[in-house]
């Protein structure tokens, strides 16, 4: 569940699901792996990582007609989504459903696959701004390789820090998917951050009139359950600004 601003216009609250057969691979490991790998990353420092979603399959297990999320303000559906052979789940809503801080009752009512179930997850804070850079009106957001990049926010608080990714290049949205590039960083929830250049020269300048990056600035919680049929389920309820961008 994420709450998402993208300078594609995006000003929502939105879903995803699907069951996999099996764990999605990351070096081996899975999901929940991926999450502690990422709560890992050491206070105000950026780590490279690449996952590998090599032989992975993605044919998703059904649930049912819908998964719902019951928060303070609302419910947001995530009907379900044939895709060839696969099943997904999806949907947006408004903003408003979003509390920061809240707490979400996810429910389905269960299908061939995956049976009836409902778990609390609880939201994270929000990213109420982005002061710098504006990630809300340029497309691509630019972004200079020779300099450090400030990075400037209004918060409501959650306890967590706030966690940065620059990707590159392949099928970007992180933290899921792989990308050919993807520098994860970790800062303080105090309002103001810098990524080194040194951390930045690490991508390559894009190609004239490419948007092949994307700059995510996310506060997240993750929480794990157990579905019947379908074992251990990651959750994770965020607050997201996510600019698709260009080096130079």
């Amino acid at each position: 569940l994420s709450r998402l601003h993208s300078n594609t216009g995006t000003d929502d609250f939105e879903g995803a699901a699907w069951f996999l057969p099996q764990p999605l691979p990351t070096g081996g490991t899975g999901f929940q792996d991926l999450f502690h790998y990422y709560d890992s990353v050491p206070l105000d420092t950026c780590q490279n990582v690449a996952p590998d979603n090599t032989g992975t399959d993605f044919a998703g297990r059904d649930a049912g007609e819908s998964i719902v999320a019951t928060g303070p303000s609302g419910a947001l559906s995530l009907p379900k989504i044939p895709f060839g052979s696969a099943i997904f789940y999806g949907g947006a809503g408004a903003a408003s459903v979003f509390v920061p801080n809240a707490d979400y009752v996810v429910s389905a009512n269960g299908g061939p696959d995956i049976g009836a179930f409902t778990t609390t997850i609880g939201a994270s804070g929000e990213i109420t701004s982005m002061i710098s850079p504006d990630m809300w009106n340029p497309l691509p957001l630019v972004i200079d390789r020779s300099a450090p990049l400030p990075l400037e926010w209004t918060s409501v608080a959650d306890g967590r820090d706030v966690f940065v990714w620059l990707t590159q290049e392949g099928q970007i949205q992180a933290p899921f998917m792989a990308a050919d590039k993807i520098l994860v960083c970790r800062f303080a929830d105090d309002g103001h951050a810098e990524i080194p250049m040194d951390w930045l020269a690490w991508f390559r300048e894009s190609e004239p009139s490419a948007q092949d990056a994307r700059l995510i600035v996310r506060k997240y919680k993750w929480w794990t359950f157990t579905a019947p049929g379908g074992g251990a389920v990651l959750a994770t309820v965020d607050s997201t600004w996510d600019a698709i961008a260009a080096f130079e």
